[in-house]
């Protein structure tokens, strides 16, 4: 093997390694932006639930007429003491003296966190559960 062959050998190995770093950048930065497509699509999924969740609890911001009295729809279709917490912290901001619920504003960073989806998904979960359970009182609530 000659010198210049020896050196158009190396030149050649060094060129195909050079291509194939280039190669797994470039495979890096498509599985990247793949992960960032597939993280914005899950928040906007999770913030399309929360708006959903968030105009059923609305919706039961208001007082229904039982054969036992009248009562606030609020605490009827959300019993659990601790859903409600969790409702006032994450989806809305209730004004207890005037009786006012509104939507709160969330990030869309909060959508990833755990807590936030949980509280959307139990959210859903009891009004259905309600619906299914006292289906006049919640046509009357328009659930």
């Amino acid at each position: 093997m000659t010198l210049w062959q020896a050196i158009t050998t190396i030149i050649s190995i060094a060129a195909l390694g050079g291509f194939y770093i280039n190669w797994l950048q470039v495979k890096a930065t498509k599985d990247q932006v793949g992960l960032l497509v597939e993280e914005r699509r899950e928040k906007s999924t999770w913030a399309t639930k929360h708006a959903d969740a968030l105009g059923l609890v609305l919706k039961t911001n208001q007082s229904i007429v039982l054969k036992s009295g009248v009562t606030p729809g609020y605490t009827h279709v959300f019993k659990d003491e601790g859903l409600r917490i969790l409702i006032e912290t994450y989806l809305v901001e209730r004004d207890h003296d005037r009786g006012a619920m509104s939507g709160r504003v969330l990030q869309a960073d909060h959508f990833a966190l755990p807590i936030v989806q949980d509280v959307i998904q139990k959210t859903i979960k009891t009004v259905e559960s309600f619906k299914l359970q006292y289906p006049d009182e919640a046509s009357k609530l328009g659930l």
